[in-house]
């Protein structure tokens, strides 16, 4: 991977930060600011912290009832 590569995936998540920020709905986690560290030029994006199970989780655990999973979709559509 070239440093060109790194710069334009770097440029792809500040274009993507920006989206989010605009976006205000109860399903979207809000982004509140983008910074990168100079030492290994990671970027680092602070967000609300959401409290819960992710999808991957909660699939591992249990299969998902069609019906609750008809509501887990449509929350994320």
């Amino acid at each position: 991977m070239t440093r060109e590569d790194d710069e334009e995936k770097k440029k792809v998540i500040r274009q993507e930060f920006e989206l989010t920020c605009s976006l205000n709905h109860p399903n979207i986690v809000k982004s509140h600011d983008i910074f990168e560290n100079e030492i290994f030029g990671e970027i680092h994006l602070v967000m609300d912290f959401v409290d819960g199970e992710d999808l991957s989780a909660r699939l591992a655990r249990q299969r998902m009832p069609l019906q609750e999973a008809r509501v887990v979709i449509s929350e994320i559509l």
